[in-house]
């Protein structure tokens, strides 16, 4: 196995990999993160021109970019926070329903205030 070594302070690890896994196919192995810096795992059967082209992406990698799935996980974040600020369910509504209706919208009023507290919200 051969190690590539790139000067680097920001990495979103995500990405950079995908990258590097479309450019090195089965050559490449994975990459490590340190300190400054990143290590490039390499088959030592990759030519000159791939590690080249690894090193090459690497150097260039924008970290601010984010691969689709971080996208996803982004946008389900927000939906949650603005959920999160939706008025409780307020019992008081359901006075005049059947005990049982009333009796469900005290449990659930009262399982949201258990969620917003664990959450420290």
């Amino acid at each position: 196995m051969i190690e590539l070594k790139v000067e680097r302070n920001d990495v979103n690890v995500e990405l950079l990999d995908a990258q590097l896994r479309a450019i090195g196919g089965d050559a490449f192995y994975g990459l490590s993160v340190q300190r400054g810096g990143i290590t490039l795992c390499v088959s030592e059967t990759a030519s000159d021109t791939v590690q080249k082209q690894l090193m090459q992406a690497a150097r260039q990698h924008d970290a601010a970019q984010v691969t689709d799935q971080q996208k996803a996980e982004t946008e389900r974040a927000d939906i949650l926070l603005e959920r999160r600020k939706e008025p409780l369910l307020n019992p008081e509504e359901y006075v005049t329903s059947d005990a049982l209706l009333r009796a469900l919208a005290d449990k659930v009023a009262w399982l949201e205030q258990e969620v917003r507290d664990l959450r420290g919200l």
